[in-house]
């Protein structure tokens, strides 16, 4: 994603995320978990990223690992500072839940630039 186009979304959900409390819980993925699970196991996958984690309350107990199947999930999410870097490396699934519908249609092929990491499947779940 270009840095102008990175920096107007990153302080527009940041202070959205700041008067909004509740929203960007980062639950929507648990609801889509089973099937997220039956593709892990199919591929035999260990690692994920969550783009667009939000504020990541599943992963706090960790037990969103062991619904999805997968041994270690990495957190990416612009608007949060904890998350706001994109990690490097290689992941067997990134799993992309309740985020692209927010992004204009002119930028979405510049806000999933991957070019930072490896994949083996990518799941695109629109709310």
């Amino acid at each position: 994603m270009n840095k102008d186009l990175e920096d107007k979304y990153k302080t527009l959900y940041q202070a959205y995320h700041k008067s909004h409390r509740r929203y960007g819980q980062g639950t929507s993925l648990v609801r889509m978990s089973g099937k997220i699970k039956e593709v892990a196991l199919s591929l035999n996958a260990k690692t994920g990223l969550d783009f667009g984690c939000g504020k990541a309350k599943p992963y706090k107990k960790k037990f969103i690992q062991n619904k999805l199947g997968l041994e270690s999930v990495d957190l990416y999410d612009l608007a949060i500072k904890r998350y706001e870097v994109l990690p490097n490396g290689k992941f067997d699934i990134v799993m992309c839940s309740d985020v692209m519908e927010h992004v204009p249609l002119e930028n979405i092929e510049p806000t999933i630039d991957f070019s930072k990491i490896e994949f083996m499947c990518f799941l695109l779940y629109i709310n």
